[in-house]
């Protein structure tokens, strides 16, 4: 609680140990001239000083000292690091992973992480839903149904700017964003690959387009960064512009029914000539949303087959916001 300037000079001429140490005792004879009414307004204004001053000294390391963000705590701590603390979350005090100091992605400020899975970590588990494999390393795949399988992470602050990345693995014969041309919308299989959006209606954040191989940028089932001399036939939806990773992970000709684990998807490595999809930025992409949220950020991964035919085997993903 903000309080005028007047009030602040009056209470330090008459308690000068505000600046230095713990109140003593307030008695009504140390404060000569003062009527009970003004006496009882000084205590208050002291008590809630007080109370403000320990919650800025402790911002974020406890409940009752808990930050509106973590970008505030890199605000006013810039001494701290990186780790859990405290924020003022949508259903009361929540404790969150804040970056502070740039570890993963450049980006000024403190960010709060929305979602972390890392299946290289033995005792990760799949988002509900996925299926875990083993075999030649641990990956969640989609249940045998085309579509998307949804994960839902909760966010629970407000945000603006969200930055992020996801790794997975090729599967057979996956067409990029082949399927927007027969279903474009968002809310449909407009990509093989992981669609991230947020809220509901949803609005697009990021995609990740997995596709055959590089050989062939006349297709539609490719993407334009595949091969920027050649024509490209594809259809990419308008909601997805320019905020999408396209890469393959076939390399040594044709497509067999198999996985392909010598190269990561979207980590921005392996391209190879005329693609130039590694030069996207990846693998962590940022974007500043058109207007603040604390809506949820959903998670699909994606094919118009059934995943013996094709598919994206999910390694790990990471969701920060600001």
């Amino acid at each position: 609680m903000s309080k005028p300037i007047s009030s602040c000079l009056f209470l330090l001429a008459l308690c000068p140990w505000l600046l230095t140490a713990a109140p003593p005792s307030l008695q009504e004879d140390s404060l000569p001239h003062v009527s009970d009414e003004a006496l009882e307004k000084i205590e208050e204004i002291i008590e809630e000083e007080i109370v403000d001053n320990l919650a800025v000294r402790y911002l974020g390391l406890t409940p009752n000292s808990a930050a509106s963000s973590c970008n505030q705590i890199a605000q006013l701590k810039p001494g701290y690091d990186s780790g859990y603390y405290w924020i003022k979350g949508t259903s009361g005090p929540t404790g969150v992973y804040c970056q502070l100091k740039g570890e993963r992605f450049e980006r000024e400020g403190g960010w709060m992480r929305a979602a972390s899975v890392d299946m290289s970590e033995s005792n990760s588990q799949c988002p509900i839903g996925l299926q875990l494999v083993t075999s030649p390393k641990r990956l969640c795949k989609r249940l045998t149904t085309p579509g998307c399988h949804s994960t839902i992470f909760p966010v629970q602050t407000q945000y603006s700017k969200v930055c992020g990345k996801a790794i997975a693995y090729q599967y057979d014969t996956p067409n990029g964003f082949g399927p927007a041309q027969y279903t474009p919308g968002i809310d449909q299989v407009y990509v093989d690959g992981i669609s991230l959006t947020y809220g509901s209606p949803r609005k697009h954040i990021w995609s990740f387009a997995a596709v055959l191989d590089n050989r062939d940028n006349s297709n539609s089932y490719t993407c334009p960064c595949m091969d920027p001399g050649a024509t490209f036939n594809g259809v990419i939806p308008a909601f997805v512009g320019n905020n999408y990773f396209c890469e393959t992970g076939l390399h040594d000709g044709a497509a067999t029914t198999r996985l392909y684990p010598n190269d990561p998807l979207f980590d921005a490595k392996g391209c190879k000539e005329p693609d130039t999809c590694c030069a996207r930025g990846g693998p962590w992409f940022c974007v500043d949303l058109s207007q603040p949220t604390s809506e949820d950020i959903e998670m699909r991964i994606c094919t118009n087959a059934l995943n013996e035919d094709e598919d994206v085997l999910l390694e790990s993903v990471e969701i920060f916001v600001q």
